[in-house]
């Protein structure tokens, strides 16, 4: 909805389209997605990489472990509504969903994104989280109430 709300606004105001355009391309020389010669070099690299791993009989092994708990957390994600600006940003977002889930049940640690690094951070918010509230003022003098009955 809010997608075709902006396109028929776009449509209506063709200054504003001719500002966006103007925008990306002063930009695109400084975006390494429109780097072809990077973007060549590093797929040329993969696939040298992946031959020569089949020559030597390195075939991948993919760690499917908690396949399964990375979908329920991505499911439940918003992808629309978060602006996500770069991977670290996706990844936090990713390593609190399964926190969450790890609290609830635990997870095992993977060769991906969830690692034992991962599991203690979890485990010692959750302990911080059950720690009982500080004594407050309030309860001092109850407390000499009981002291004083014994």
């Amino acid at each position: 909805e809010a997608y075709v709300k902006k396109a028929v606004e776009l449509a209506r105001n063709r200054s504003q389209v001719e500002t966006f355009k103007t925008k990306l391309l002063r930009n695109r020389l400084k975006c390494d997605l429109f780097n072809m010669d990077l973007l060549v070099a590093s797929l040329e690299g993969l696939y040298r990489d992946m031959c020569e791993d089949h020559r030597q009989g390195r075939l991948p092994q993919p760690d499917l472990r908690n396949l399964d708990r990375y979908l329920e957390v991505g499911l439940g994600l918003d992808h629309e509504g978060q602006e996500l600006l770069a991977i670290a940003d996706y990844e936090r977002l990713y390593k609190d969903g399964l926190m969450r889930q790890h609290w609830a049940r635990p997870i095992a640690a993977d060769a991906r994104l969830w690692s034992a690094k991962d599991i203690e951070s979890a485990d010692r918010a959750l302990r911080i989280q059950a720690q009982p509230v500080a004594e407050t003022v309030v309860d001092k003098p109850a407390r000499k109430k009981q002291a004083a009955r014994r």
